[in-house]
């Protein structure tokens, strides 16, 4: 059960949320949506082991297909060598901003491999201190492409490019503040195992959700807070009410700046993609399957 102190206050929860805005502020960027050129083999994806598998181009342009390889390519990595998670969007964060900054650092396939690879490896390295060895380890899953010579230049080269603003908020982080806000609304004797499972889905929903150009690149906060809402929806009224609901999505609506508009529009988004179960669990299928006993939510 979680106290009910300061930190787990309606204050102080709030009071974090309001600062991760203010943080995220400083991080906001985009990745040009240019479709670019397209080489003959760009719907391949990478392989789960290595980065080797697509050919250079001599003329290459990133584009939102590319970038969604990129970031399906740190989920493979990721979850192949269990590595934490939350550093996908980290890394996604640093390859965007970067992108987005010096377009022309990715004029090729292999130019573009190394910055994706030097960007998990910086997410890694700076926010998953389990591993070890990791500038030796990104070196090997290459296959040998990439020297640690060339991941240490070009990760000079995005320290410095991105001015050193190496910690941006993800989704995750505002996720658990805007799940923590239910605490002060849900039955105590629920309160734990409730939190956990809207959280969960709407975590899932976010990592899916990444995977989604349509989405894929708003503001950590606003894809958090669309999942919430997603997440938050069928949770069944005897355990969240309306009123309830509406108070807590108002009091998130007042810590940041993201239209209510916007935030409706993301969420109507990720249902969309998601109920069309391109390769992914349906809305239902999400449900069922982090909330087993049909204890939290209606499907």
């Amino acid at each position: 059960m979680y106290q009910q102190d300061f930190k787990n206050s309606e204050a102080g929860i709030s009071e974090r949320i309001a600062a991760l805005a203010a943080r995220e502020s400083r991080y906001i960027g985009r990745v040009p949506t240019s479709s670019g050129v397209r080489g003959k083999d760009e719907d391949h994806r990478f392989s789960p082991l290595s980065v080797i598998d697509i050919d250079s181009a001599s003329s290459f342009e990133i584009g939102n297909e590319s970038r969604t390889l990129v970031c399906d390519w740190m989920y493979r990595i990721v979850d192949h060598y269990s590595l934490e998670r939350e550093t996908i969007p980290i890394g996604m964060s640093y390859f965007d901003r970067y992108i987005a900054k010096y377009p022309r650092e990715c004029s090729s396939k292999e130019r573009c491999q190394l910055i994706s690879v030097t960007s998990l490896y910086l997410a890694v390295k700076l926010h998953d201190i389990r591993r070890k060895d990791t500038l030796e380890f990104f070196s090997k899953l290459s296959g040998g492409r990439f020297t640690t010579g060339d991941i240490e230049a070009m990760e000079r080269k995005i320290l410095i490019g991105l001015d050193w603003l190496m910690n941006p908020p993800t989704p995750q982080s505002f996720l658990y503040n805007y799940t923590h806000l239910l605490s002060t609304v849900i039955p105590t004797d629920m309160e734990k195992k409730v939190m956990t499972s809207i959280y969960e889905v709407a975590n899932y929903i976010t990592e899916v959700s990444l995977l989604q150009s349509s989405v894929s690149q708003e503001k950590a906060s606003t894809l958090a807070f669309a999942a919430f809402l997603v997440a938050v929806r069928e949770v069944k009224r005897a355990i969240l009410s309306v009123e309830h609901h509406k108070s807590i999505v108002s009091n998130i609506l007042s810590l940041q700046s993201t239209a209510p508009d916007e935030v409706v529009a993301v969420a109507d988004e990720i249902v969309e993609t998601i109920q069309s179960n391109d390769g992914h669990l349906n809305l239902a299928g999400i449900y069922e399957r982090l909330d087993p006993d049909g204890a939290i939510y209606n499907y």
